[in-house]
């Protein structure tokens, strides 16, 4: 642990790492690597008055997840993709589930908050209903739910469901074979041409996966950020089937990289440089090299010594047998990027961390020590006698008026004075409601709450990060504040 702070002083891009190791080595390595999405457990353990709730986050789509377990399960499933105007049609879909045991599947519910109550409402209904009243819900029945997070999703609704959350894969190894677990024995049979599907399947697997992970290197991933998902996946790997049936003869490589790359993919690009990008991938894994029995095509020829290496044998075992023999962390070289790109994502990475750990520790003094209480008191009153105070803005305009200083110079002066005192009224105001909230003199609001804890962990309140960009602490940030309005004072008094 003693090392890991000396990393965290000297290279706080690798802490990420260091805890990893850490975790793996003292807790086990179970702790460390995340466990596998199973979503026929989570159903095993529902009801048919438990709603089952996807917790969406960036880039995930359960649509498909809940099909296949659906054809699994021989169920009939009817899906509903929330918006304007589709509160009749979900209500009704809902009520032929409940007599026929159907599953519904209510998509993209935070479209349609204002309907939420009477979701809320149809749900509280039937499950009070008792299993000898005539219209009591079909044990079969299953009511699955997705939403981005909200503060005004029904709170009734996710205490009386399962909710359940699907962050997406970290890294090319984890992404790939989430995409193999999604292709089934059956589906993965359908195609006539073999061979070719296979090695095809592998390129666009790892294709879908480069595009995932570019985006942890921020501006030097993609001009701007892209909400790939599955579905895009789904549709590709559909159309990549239907060329080589369609086309046994001669694989038509020109279609298959327009539609993949321009039509599907690139209906999410907007930049003109991301899109030559995409292209430039699709094109150096959609060739007759890829293709080739006899060839070990390798879909990262800028890495010398590369295992990322189409198997020659590539069917459903075996290429999740090569995966998993893939690196755990990826080399910035497997995108085509300097090895220095990732070094901005691992910072942050590591920052919220750290910042994740920090804001579960307790707020608690031992017993004999400084209270809470006492410490926010004794750093606001501190922080007051720093702060100065703010400025005359009708004394700096006379002053400055007659001055034969050029008239832009003086506009800038004034902004500054105008965006400063803002700022210095902000500090004075927030710090002296901090003490009397703690002091329970006045109510502690939920933005004052804020200012309270922040202060406590030495961090700068957002609040007060408005006047000008700073990543500094709050002890140093303090010390900057009393700078510029120095010089302010220097430059009036002149």
């Amino acid at each position: 642990m003693q090392r890991i702070c000396i990393i965290r002083a000297l290279r706080l891009d690798r802490v990420l790492f260091c805890a990893s190791r850490f975790v793996r080595l003292n807790l086990g390595p179970q702790f460390a690597d995340p466990p596998p999405f199973d979503l026929r457990a989570i159903f095993q353990s529902s009801n048919h008055r438990t709603p089952l709730i996807f917790v969406l986050s960036p880039g995930v789509d359960p649509t498909a997840q809940v099909k296949s377990l659906a054809n699994d399960l021989s169920t009939n499933v009817d899906i509903c993709a929330l918006g304007q105007g589709q509160a009749p049609v979900a209500m009704s879909l809902m009520n032929l589930g409940l007599r026929s045991g159907s599953w519904v599947f209510l998509a993209n519910c935070h479209l349609m908050l204002s309907w939420m109550p009477e979701l809320e409402k149809r749900i509280a209904e039937y499950c009070a209903m008792t299993e000898d009243m005539p219209h009591a819900p079909h044990c079969d029945f299953r009511l699955w739910l997705s939403a981005s997070p909200s503060p005004k999703f029904p709170i009734a609704i996710l205490q009386r469901g399962i909710k359940m959350t699907t962050e997406p894969p970290r890294g090319l190894r984890a992404n790939m074979l989430k995409l193999y677990n999604l292709v089934g024995e059956e589906q993965f049979g359908r195609c006539q041409q073999r061979l070719k599907y296979q090695r095809l399947l592998f390129s666009l697997c790892w294709f879908h996966a480069l595009l995932l992970e570019r985006r942890k290197f921020k501006s030097l991933g993609f001009n701007v950020p892209y909400e790939f998902n599955e579905s895009d996946y789904s549709i590709c790997h559909d159309l990549v089937i239907v060329f080589l049936d369609e086309y046994p003869d001669e694989t038509p490589f020109d279609a298959m990289r327009y539609l993949i790359a321009e039509a599907n993919y690139g209906g999410r690009v907007t930049d003109a440089m991301d899109r030559r990008l995409v292209n430039v991938y699709i094109t150096q894994l959609f060739c007759e090299q890829a293709i080739s029995p006899q060839t070990e095509f390798n879909l990262a020829p800028q890495l010398s010594d590369s295992p990322y290496i189409i198997p020659n044998d590539a069917d459903l075992a075996s290429a999740k047998l090569a995966i998993k023999t893939f690196p755990q962390l990826d080399n910035a070289l497997a995108f085509g990027q300097h090895a220095n790109a990732d070094i901005a994502s691992q910072i942050e990475d590591s920052s919220t961390l750290l910042d994740t750990i920090v804001s579960l520790q307790p707020k608690v003094i031992d017993a004999g020590g400084e209270s809470k209480e006492q410490k926010i008191l004794r750093i606001c009153h501190l922080m007051q006698e720093e702060v100065p105070p703010s400025f005359d803005a009708a004394a700096v305009r006379r002053g400055m008026g007659p001055r034969a200083d050029p008239e832009p110079m003086k506009t800038v002066l004034y902004q500054e004075v105008d965006r400063y005192n803002i700022l210095l009224l902000t500090l004075h105001q927030t710090l002296k409601a901090s003490e009397l909230g703690v002091q329970g003199l006045v109510i502690v609001t939920p933005e004052l709450e804020e200012i309270i804890e922040a202060v406590l962990e030495f961090k700068v309140p957002r609040a007060w990060s408005t006047c000008y960009p700073s990543l500094k602490p709050l002890t140093p940030w303090m010390r900057d504040l009393v700078i510029p309005p120095l010089l302010l004072l220097k430059k009036v008094s002149i």
